[in-house]
């Protein structure tokens, strides 16, 4: 049986509270904890991990999903000041297990994570959210960098991220090349981890609804990295690509030829004729190896797009 059975329903805490779901913070609650059972499944969480860090646990159904697996440590960050009584009693019954930390995310230093790991501690780290929407591109770009920099938490090993989006945001993150949904982020998300879309949840199960339904994405930082310059410049490489989607790559390199200065413009055809790519490929038929390769060459010979 799990030590949180004696607690109330998450619903039954929030209507304690007067609590309701604010628009402003794209907030969308699940409250069935058979879907939240699923994602911790997903996630690969299992007992005696050394470490989950949640972000946006609102009323804490998917925090008591991670608890039930008998993980070492859980830290939650709410930035929502209302959740954070229900979260103290959900902590108190967990016998500590869960930490909350009140803050944004985005902001927040992972000094206040990594105090919980023992320098021995070399088990599997999991980051996992129900993220709101209106963070979940930003998070996971900063995210993307302090991983391809081995910085904060990320300076660990064994880290993986189960993270949920919008239907449409998981299906560009996992695109493969030469499909409708590739795009930049496709790029740099697959730069720097291997990613899959786990699960499927249906917008049914949010309250508030919302239009879309969304989709759980698993990322684990590779191994060996495909991206051999600083992270900054694979952004600006892809970017710039993708802004003239419609573009072959012979027509984009004219277009940043006939743009840039006149000190450069030597450099770049050296390396157009260096990359010995299909003239006529457009970005969503480039690589991600590919583009970390333009990548490099800029950033060596000190091109900017």
């Amino acid at each position: 049986m799990s030590k949180l059975s004696k607690l109330p329903k998450a619903r039954d805490i929030m209507k304690m509270y007067g609590i309701r779901a604010q628009e402003n913070l794209s907030q969308n609650f699940i409250f069935d904890k058979n879907v939240t059972d699923k994602i911790v499944s997903k996630a690969g969480i299992k007992q005696n991990d050394s470490l989950v860090v949640e972000v946006g646990p609102g009323p804490g159904i998917l925090t008591r999903s991670i608890i039930d697996t008998g993980v070492k440590n859980v830290v939650a960050v709410e930035k929502d000041k209302r959740f954070m009584s229900s979260l103290s009693l959900l902590s108190k019954e967990s016998d500590d297990v869960l930490k909350v930390l009140e803050g944004d995310i985005l902001t927040t230093d992972h000094k206040q994570f990594l105090q919980y790991l023992k320098e021995a501690d070399q088990e599997a780290i999991h980051l996992i959210g129900n993220l709101p929407f209106n963070i979940a591109t930003p998070l996971l770009m900063q995210w993307l960098s302090m991983a391809s920099k081995k910085s904060g938490i990320f300076s660990k090993p064994n880290i993986t991220m189960t993270l949920m989006f919008q239907m449409e945001v998981a299906d560009r993150i996992v695109a493969a090349k030469s499909t409708p949904s590739r795009c930049r982020l496709s790029v740099m998300v697959q730069s720097v981890c291997e990613a899959k879309r786990v699960y499927q949840v249906p917008s049914k199960v949010f309250i508030p609804k919302p239009d879309i339904n969304a989709a759980v994405v698993s990322l684990k930082p590779l191994t060996e990295p495909m991206l051999q310059s600083p992270i900054e410049s694979l952004e600006q490489v892809s970017r710039y690509f993708f802004n003239q989607k419609r573009k072959t790559v012979r027509a984009t390199f004219k277009k940043l030829h006939d743009e840039m200065h006149s000190l450069h413009k030597p450099l770049l055809l050296e390396i157009q004729e260096n990359l010995n790519w299909n003239a006529l490929m457009r970005p969503q038929d480039i690589s991600t190896e590919q583009f970390c390769q333009l990548a490099k060459m800029f950033h060596e010979k000190g091109v900017v797009c």
